[in-house]
């Protein structure tokens, strides 16, 4: 099991599966993994799971948005 996939599992068990996908496979996530990787360096699949909470965390909060707007909201977090 990847990393990602044993995350994966942990956002389900708190979050739920429809949540977690939202995240995980929305086609923009890698390249906002990308982003954020490159901004804060690190270990990639670290950096993959500390973003893939975050956003589920924020779609949590507000169901009614995308995971475009999650990436939007960690961005500007991202920025200060």
């Amino acid at each position: 099991m990847s990393v990602l996939e044993w995350y994966r599992s942990v956002l389900c068990e708190d979050y739920g599966e429809d949540l977690t996908a939202r995240i995980l496979d929305d086609p923009g996530f890698p390249g906002f993994v990308g982003e954020v990787h490159a901004v804060e360096g690190g270990e990639l699949n670290a950096v993959a799971c500390e973003v893939a909470c975050h956003a589920v965390e924020y779609l949590d909060d507000n169901p009614d948005d995308s995971a475009d707007d999650a990436y939007a909201e960690l961005r500007r977090r991202l920025r200060g």
